[in-house]
């Protein structure tokens, strides 16, 4: 028979730190976070990227999740209709 070792529970705080919904009681209303589809981390510990793709922007958060002054902005893709569908 196989023994197991089993980990000692550990516990985690959750820190809302950009949310839509005001109930979430985030650091950040998230006015610009639409349609958020990406995160971008480098190993250095700069920035990382959130991409909003319905707002066309990319916003970047420092380690502590504080909102950055930098914001890029990302072309939004054009709009496309189907005829005949």
């Amino acid at each position: 028979m196989m023994k197991r070792e089993i980990a000692a529970p550990i516990s985690l705080t959750v820190h809302a730190v950009i949310a839509t919904i005001a109930a979430a009681r985030a650091d950040d209303d998230g006015a610009y976070v639409q349609n958020a589809w990406g995160v971008a981390f480098t190993p250095a510990g700069s920035p990382f990227w959130v991409a909003n793709n319905a707002t066309g922007c990319s916003t970047l958060y420092d380690d502590d999740g504080a909102k950055v002054a930098l914001q890029v902005s990302i072309p939004l893709p054009p709009l496309s209709l189907t005829v005949g569908a």
